[in-house]
C-alpha cells in the first residue's frame, strides 16, 4: 500500500515539475499492449500471442510491444507474428 502511495506522489511531483497538464476531459486514451520474455514461444505460447494481437486491435490499442528475450536458441522465430498483426509491432 505504501508503495502505491509513494508512486502516486512521485508521478504527481514529476508531472508538476515537468509542467505537464492533464488531458482535457473527453480526450481518448492512448492504449498499447505489451508482453515480454517470449523465448521463441517457450514461456508465452503462440496461441496466447495470436489472441493478444486480435484483442489489442479490438480494445483500440495504437501498437503492440514485445520486449525482453525474444529468441532462445534456434527454435521458431516469433517475429513472424508481424505478418498477421493488425497493428504495428515493436520488437
Amino acid at each position: 500500500m505504501a508503495t502505491r502511495w509513494l508512486m502516486a506522489v512521485i508521478l504527481t511531483a514529476a508531472t508538476m515539475w515537468l509542467g505537464m497538464e492533464v488531458a482535457p476531459e473527453g480526450t481518448p486514451p492512448f492504449r498499447f499492449a505489451i508482453q515480454g520474455d517470449l523465448h521463441n514461444f517457450r514461456r508465452v505460447p503462440e496461441s496466447y500471442l495470436s489472441r493478444m494481437l486480435k484483442d489489442a486491435k479490438e480494445i483500440g490499442c495504437a501498437f503492440i510491444a514485445f520486449l525482453g528475450d525474444i529468441f532462445n536458441g534456434t527454435k521458431e522465430n516469433p517475429m513472424r507474428l508481424s505478418k498477421e498483426s493488425p497493428l504495428p509491432l515493436l520488437w
